[in-house]
């Protein structure tokens, strides 16, 4: 008999990540996350807009700029996603 390989879990039951990985829309976060949709929703409910429908480009990447800058930078966060943040909160301080 063969040498045994370790076991592993069928894709589709992999653990959901917190980040988007590379999308063709450009989105960092993954809004099926349990941690990022509560976030999303009161966001959502609190702006008067629907989570039926999708927010527009900016919209979005205002709630992720917001969820990320609250969260704080973590090791898993993929440095394309932590370089576009700090250029959106660096031209969020020189509006102000």
């Amino acid at each position: 008999m063969g040498g045994y390989r370790q076991w592993e879990p069928p894709l589709d039951t992999q653990p959901v990540g917190i980040y988007a990985g590379r999308t063709k829309y450009g989105y960092w976060l993954n809004i099926s996350h349990p941690e990022v949709r509560p976030a999303f929703e009161e966001y959502c409910r609190c702006r008067g807009y629907s989570t039926r429908y999708p927010l527009s480009d900016i919209e979005r990447r205002t709630f992720e700029v917001m969820f990320l800058r609250d969260r704080g930078e973590d090791r898993i966060m993929p440095n394309w996603i932590r370089y576009q943040l700090a250029e959106a909160l660096s031209r969020m301080r020189d509006k102000k």
